[in-house]
């Protein structure tokens, strides 16, 4: 009688251990799996994708200040860029909105307006110097940023492309507000660079080579082929990355000498703003 109750209470238990430790796997596995990334290596990590979203949704001042500066119809006109105004509450304008909020969230209204930021303008057909951007910095008159709503943009490296985009074009403007100039003179920044390494022909060369623009960590130092044609390019590149993909900069960094230096140096500058 003993013997039985005993085994009972024995196989009871192995049951009970059992199915806890299917329950553990089972649970394991579906978190693991639901904090897959459906993006590709650019895609920000989830931790700073949820901290984009709980900022846009919850931190009303940020939000409100970036719902005051946004808008479809810039004013000013310039020789060298021109646009169509953005439609608002279309699918495209919806959504660019979106993400542009989302990843200007990243920062609180005290280092935005510490940056320089007044204003932000949605247009269509965005086309400067002579080719179609997805985005421009305008620091010298009206301290904006332009961002073409089109899905051909938003839809690039499964939506990615344009949240690297808006702290890409976001760096220009803070580098010429600090400095009076796109492309400073920072020798730390330069000192960094490996040696004998000469830029290119500015970022509009690269155009011609999409390719090679968008190829990932091409060669030391660098994080994109695009970062190779000028020392602002570099930068913006290096910051866009830092506040989208940090995990994956640092991952590079760790065996990249050069770009773990700059990596350093721009968040030396991020932490004056």
């Amino acid at each position: 009688m003993c013997y039985n109750i005993f085994m009972n209470r024995s196989v009871s238990l192995v049951l009970a251990v059992t199915t806890f430790l299917l329950v553990a796997i089972t649970s394991t596995f579906a978190i693991a799996k639901s904090n897959v990334s459906p993006f590709n290596s650019y895609a920000p990590p989830a931790e700073y994708s949820q901290i984009s979203e709980a900022n846009a949704i919850s931190n009303s001042r940020v939000g409100t200040f970036l719902e005051d500066i946004l808008s479809y119809e810039p004013k000013l006109q310039f020789s060298y860029a021109s646009w169509q105004p953005a439609i608002n509450n279309t699918s495209e304008s919806t959504r660019a909105k979106k993400v542009i909020i989302e990843e200007l969230s990243k920062y609180s209204e005290q280092t935005l307006s510490r940056m320089g930021l007044k204003k932000v303008y949605l247009v269509q057909r965005l086309y400067v110097d002579g080719t179609f951007r997805s985005a421009m910095p305008e620091p010298q008159f009206d301290d904006a940023l332009y961002f073409d709503v089109s899905s051909n943009y938003f839809e690039s490296e499964n939506g990615t492309y344009m949240r690297r985009t808006v702290h890409h074009e976001l760096s220009h403007l803070i580098d010429y507000n600090s400095f009076g100039t796109y492309r400073p003179q920072d020798n730390d920044w330069y000192r960094c660079n490996p040696i004998n390494h000469t830029y290119g022909n500015g970022g509009a060369s690269m155009y011609s080579d999409v390719a090679y623009a968008h190829a990932a960590h091409p060669k030391p130092g660098f994080i994109t082929g695009y970062a190779t044609s000028g020392v602002d390019e570099d930068r913006a590149e290096v910051f866009a990355h830092y506040m989208t993909n940090r995990n994956y900069l640092y991952e590079l960094a760790q065996n990249d000498a050069s770009l773990s230096c700059k990596v350093a140096r721009s968040e030396q500058l991020l932490s004056r703003l």
